[in-house]
């Protein structure tokens, strides 16, 4: 693959209705560049040795491991709650670690552009467009989009290489949360126009490639915002997770709600990796948009 083409490929599509895409130059050639030197290494030198890494065309970055072969990318993370109601399924350091299950170092732009090397295609997350039409003028809910990405976890142990597991067997479903603003515990009903929940516990495996949002900065450029906010894998849809589901998961009472599984997870502090891969089904996380849309928080 040649680095012109790979400088082609944009970090950010558009929101329907909205001007967001990320020029080119804005991609982050470091990693970018790292990719196409490992895919090229051998040609460029002649080197009839190649390292391992090399051979197995392995780019690791801070806390990021991209395995171009396989087609996956491992975060490293720690576990941050180990009992609670979730927002979240990863954050970045110092950000919502109260309410998501683990946090990572690496920044939520380098995981966009690793998952870009990887060749998963990055959607747009949930949004508000405002229409005119027979009914006058009135905002409505655009859906997030993208490729399914299989979230997994893997144990660090001296039993050597360990099976990922599905981030689902992390979580289990809650009828109860707690309101954020007063604290009350909350009761959650399930509407008939919400997704069936089993099949919301299935795609819990499955998230969109949605790709976050860039934000105006004065008058210097944009910044990519989940690096601001921490939404790195988002169950709550906050409209700029990098990963997000595939409905609209809102705060309201109807709202199905999660919880982690302390039965499951180590204790808190314990280091994991997180797998991210591409979906070999990527029609699943479509198939789950609910269409009863609900207004981004």
């Amino acid at each position: 693959m040649a680095i012109p083409e790979l400088f082609r490929r944009t970090v950010l599509t558009h929101v329907p209705g909205f001007s967001m895409t990320l020029r080119p130059q804005h991609i982050h050639r470091t990693i970018m560049l790292a990719v196409w030197l490992c895919l090229n290494s051998n040609a460029a030198t002649g080197d009839e040795h190649p390292s391992a890494a090399t051979r197995n065309k392995l780019i690791t970055l801070p806390g990021i491991t991209i395995n171009l072969q396989e087609k996956y990318v491992d975060l490293d993370a720690t576990v941050c709650l180990r009992d609670g109601y979730l927002e979240l399924i990863a954050c970045t350091q110092d950000s919502k670690e109260h309410e998501s299950l683990f946090s990572v170092a690496a920044r939520p732009m380098h995981v966009h552009t690793a998952l870009l090397a990887i060749d998963a295609r990055c959607g747009h997350p949930a949004a508000r467009r405002q229409v005119n039409d027979e009914h006058g003028k009135r905002w409505i809910d655009v859906p997030p989009a993208g490729d399914t990405i299989d979230i997994a976890v893997l144990m660090h142990s001296g039993a050597g290489p360990q099976t990922p597991r599905p981030i689902r067997d992390f979580i289990i479903r809650s009828a109860q949360r707690v309101d954020e603003v007063e604290g009350k515990t909350l009761s959650a009903s399930t509407p008939s126009s919400s997704p069936d929940p089993e099949r919301q516990k299935t795609s819990l495996v499955r998230f969109l490639f949605a790709g976050s949002l860039l934000q105006t900065n004065g008058t210097g450029p944009r910044e990519y915002s989940a690096d601001s906010t921490g939404h790195l894998m988002t169950i709550s849809t906050f409209g700029d997770g990098v990963l997000c589901l595939p409905w609209l998961q809102t705060r309201d009472n109807g709202s199905l709600t999660w919880r982690a599984n302390p039965k499951v997870l180590p204790p808190e502090g314990t280091s994991v990796t997180l797998r991210l891969s591409r979906s070999v089904n990527t029609t699943d996380a479509q198939d789950d948009q609910s269409t009863d849309l609900k207004q981004p928080h």
